[in-house]
């Protein structure tokens, strides 16, 4: 089927005829209004005569108590073609509900397809038989599937507007199709089926994040706050992974000690790079250091880490979750207006505890690369400006506790 290339192009068009939509039929509706609650369920009809003779029905079938609904449509009379397209769009760029990093997006063969938007400009892209379709955001998103099945999808545009559509087969007329829109609450795409909750991508420490994406909504239970529960789940994870930094730590002291020999070998043998690093494992072995041992620990926090940053960049639960002070969501980047100024606070304080850490850790290598690294709180600085104020509130409380622990380690090894 050709693509929707006429305008007006409107979410839930439906294209009937090749390169033509019904977003310029006129609908009459079989009631004014349709009110549910709870596990009320309820229908709404829409019909519209074809210029090329025929009507089309559109049927909405809601309930009360969920986000997935399933439109029904009718082709009587006139030319009913063989297939008929459902396009999804996204909110327009200067609606208060579109939101920044939205994607098109497809789950194939069970492998989750995510497209920018600014990619779909360029051409269509063809993603085959799908179990959904559509377009999501950091924390909602609005697909189309089939009530069981699969069908041929599409991401593309058409008059400058993305497209996501799913083709299905007329039958006596009749084509149905469901949609989902609504967050991206994992508990709440798990119960309408349709694998919706593998939108929800969490790379691949899935298995650690999932848990501590649970672990906050308890902790939230108990104290009221979700700043406070991001606090407390963080202080849980530093307990855990405490033995690991200490063996990092401790690594890292010995590294330091022998820091002056290495710099004498370095001169000695700066033209002999067989030779010295020949006398560097000799030195390494002399005074039992491991230069790899300390990469160990850390590799075995990395998914910890990584599992935290995706379940609270995930969380829906922090979109306008207030904190204290200016932090009114936690969701959003942290502002606080200063002289006429919108000032990061909270991330400035990040990028000082970050550069406080950096000094108090024992330094390594040659004194170029320990002057690059103390480099690196300002660009960490830098990249979490526009972070949630969540998730900087993590980096920072974890930046924290770590400078206590490398003080109090530090305190018992003079």
């Amino acid at each position: 089927m050709d693509l929707v290339l006429t305008a007006p192009i409107l979410p839930l068009t439906l294209q009937i005829d090749p390169g033509a939509s019904d977003a310029t039929l006129e609908y009459t509706a079989d009631r004014e209004e349709l009110v549910l609650h709870d596990d009320d369920e309820g229908q709404v009809t829409f019909v519209a005569d074809r210029p090329s003779g025929g009507r089309v029905e559109k049927t909405y079938r809601f309930g009360g108590n969920r986000y997935l609904f399933e439109l029904s449509t009718k082709l009587s009379a006139g030319k009913v073609p063989t297939t008929l397209g459902l396009v999804l769009t996204p909110p327009a760029p200067d609606s208060p509900t579109a939101a920044a990093h939205e994607v098109g997006l497809a789950l194939t063969d069970r492998k989750l397809v995510e497209k920018p938007i600014a990619q779909l400009q360029k051409g269509p892209i063809d993603v085959g038989p799908s179990e959904w379709i559509g377009f999501a955001a950091q924390y909602f998103m609005a697909v189309a599937m089939q009530p069981a099945g699969t069908l041929p999808g599409v991401l593309t545009s058409g008059e400058g507007v993305p497209i996501a559509r799913l083709d299905a087969p007329v039958v006596d007329g009749r084509a149905t199709f469901a949609i989902y829109a609504g967050p991206k609450e994992r508990e709440i795409l798990a119960r309408a089926g349709h694998d919706l909750d593998r939108a929800l991508d969490f790379g691949w420490f899935w298995f650690v994040a999932i848990p501590l994406l649970r672990g906050l909504r308890a902790l939230n239970r108990i104290t009221g706050n979700y700043g406070v529960a991001i606090i407390v789940l963080t202080a849980l994870v530093k307990a855990v992974t405490a033995p690991l930094t200490r063996s990092t730590f401790r690594n890292m002291r010995e590294m330091q000690k022998i820091q002056p020999q290495m710099a004498k070998l370095r001169e000695r043998f700066k033209d002999d790079q067989v030779a010295l690093q020949k006398e560097m494992m000799e030195l390494y072995r002399r005074h039992r250091v491991n230069p790899f041992s300390g990469c160990l620990p850390m590799l075995l926090q990395l998914p910890i880490f990584v599992g935290l940053y995706n379940a609270l960049s995930h969380a829906i639960e922090l979109r306008h979750a207030p904190f204290y002070l200016w932090i009114n969501d936690l969701s959003a980047p942290d502002r606080l207006l200063i002289a006429g100024m919108k000032i990061p606070v909270l991330t400035l304080v990040m990028g000082a505890s970050m550069f406080l850490q950096q000094w108090l850790t024992p330094q390594q290598g040659d004194p170029t690369q320990q002057r690059m690294m103390m480099f690196t709180p300002l660009i960490f600085t830098f990249m979490f400006i526009n972070f949630p104020a969540g998730l900087v509130l993590y980096w920072l409380v974890n930046n924290v506790l770590t400078i206590g622990q490398q003080y109090v380690m530090m305190r018992s090894t003079k």
